[in-house]
């Protein structure tokens, strides 16, 4: 039998095939694969916290483009080294005015394992999985390192944190694999906190200061008569006194003192608790001298400034410690209105406030 003649750059027909297939067979043996289902992590209340292991070799690998779109902008394209491994995914939701802190840990200290995290609408039929999600809500992860020399870090823990302010989400949690790792235990530690229903009591009056140029006026006071008031106002951009995220500060009783200011002159403003353990938080505000509104009815403000706590993560309340804030003003005269409220929903203790008044011309 005469072996087929094969002529220069052509293959015989059942050559090429075989080729064919067996080029076919290798693409698709390293091509991402889609990722399937999400286990989901069922929290008990609207303030509670869940764990649960994983492995990665239960996930696969998925194609990466999505992550840099700017509908997604989870992690940039640069550092999909930390992503090309196999993907596990877990479902959850979170309730509006939450937060959600996320934690990944590998139980091996020589794996290498990235976080991320995104949010999508809660009345979702299905939810996108990557790779076929193209919007989130937002989306952060967590991986490696800043260290361009040492971009890797197997075996430290990655965690993320997603926040609902006016609507509720349902939560995509994707661990991957750096470096194409398949293999790998881990546990994922989810958090979530709520935020109470804001109050609906107001200020009923302000105690007025007299305030005489040059002569420092000093009151004792006490939060005991004073009421927990919504705080959304603070963070407004049009008042921009402190943070949501600094609410706590404020979550106790609430006493306001009002006084007045004039023009080209300038107003020190100084809080001291009585009680070493009594942790007060200190706020003042200027506004127009026909404005009459109370916290939290302020719509907005010429100038808002607060003092309280410390800037530690770790430590950051500062029971017993005085606060002090300063007002300036130039052309026009103003109304001032001075906050002060107790920490972590107190509502009792003692304190002296002290105000000081400089004409500047």
């Amino acid at each position: 039998m005469m072996s087929p003649i094969v002529r220069p750059g052509r293959l015989p027909a059942t050559f090429a095939a075989v080729a064919v297939f067996a080029v076919a067979a290798a693409a698709q043996a390293d091509a991402p694969s889609k990722a399937s289902r999400a286990t989901p992590i069922k929290l008990e209340d609207a303030s509670g916290s869940a764990s649960i292991s994983g492995a990665l070799e239960d996930g696969a690998p998925v194609a990466l483009d999505w992550a840099a779109k700017s509908s997604m902008a989870c992690f940039p394209a640069t550092q999909n080294e930390h992503f090309d491994g196999n993907h596990v995914f877990f479902e959850t939701s979170m309730p509006p005015k939450s937060e959600m802190t996320i934690r990944l840990v590998p139980s091996d200290q020589s794996s290498d394992l990235s976080l991320y995290a995104y949010q999508v609408s809660a009345t979702a039929k299905e939810v996108p999985l990557p790779p076929s999600v193209h919007t989130a809500t937002s989306c952060e992860a967590s991986y490696g390192t800043k260290n361009r020399s040492q971009p890797f870090n197997p075996g430290a823990p990655e965690s993320v944190k997603l926040t609902a302010t006016t609507n509720g989400y349902r939560v995509v949690i994707g661990v991957a694999g750096a470096k194409k790792l398949g293999k790998a235990k881990f546990s994922l530690e989810v958090n979530l906190k709520t935020s109470a229903a804001s109050p609906t009591t107001k200020v009923a009056e302000a105690t007025k200061l007299e305030t005489p140029d040059g002569t420092p006026s000093k009151v004792e006071g006490s939060i005991d008569s004073g009421t927990p008031i919504a705080l959304e106002w603070a963070a407004k951009s049009s008042v921009a006194c402190f943070p949501a995220t600094k609410n706590e500060h404020f979550s106790g009783n609430h006493v306001v003192y009002e006084a007045s200011i004039p023009a080209y002159s300038e107003m020190k403003i100084r809080l001291v608790p009585k009680d070493p353990t009594l942790d007060l938080s200190l706020y003042a505000l200027e506004v127009g001298t026909t404005n009459k509104d109370l916290p939290p009815d302020v719509g907005q403000a010429v100038s808002c400034e607060a003092s309280y706590g410390t800037k530690k993560l770790s430590e950051p309340y500062n029971p017993g410690q005085p606060e002090s804030v300063k007002l300036t003003a130039l052309k026009n005269p103003y109304r001032v209105l001075i906050g002060v409220a107790g920490a972590q929903k107190v509502q009792k203790g003692a304190f002296s406030l002290e105000v000081e008044l400089v004409k500047r011309k």
